[in-house]
């Protein structure tokens, strides 16, 4: 059977990870560094696309 791959150490030092379907960061226009804000939804709203 394949290993899976693995990843790190790299460059970066990071402490927070947002994890996303596979193609969305490029989707947003997401790149390694950029900020994000992250808005908690209440419980009877939708999530946007």
């Amino acid at each position: 059977t394949d290993k899976c791959p693995t990843y790190g150490p790299g460059k970066e030092i990071i402490d927070q990870v947002i994890e996303l379907r596979g193609g969305r960061a490029a989707e947003l226009g997401l790149k390694v560094g950029d900020q994000v804000t992250v808005k908690f939804l209440d419980r009877s709203s939708t999530a946007p696309n």
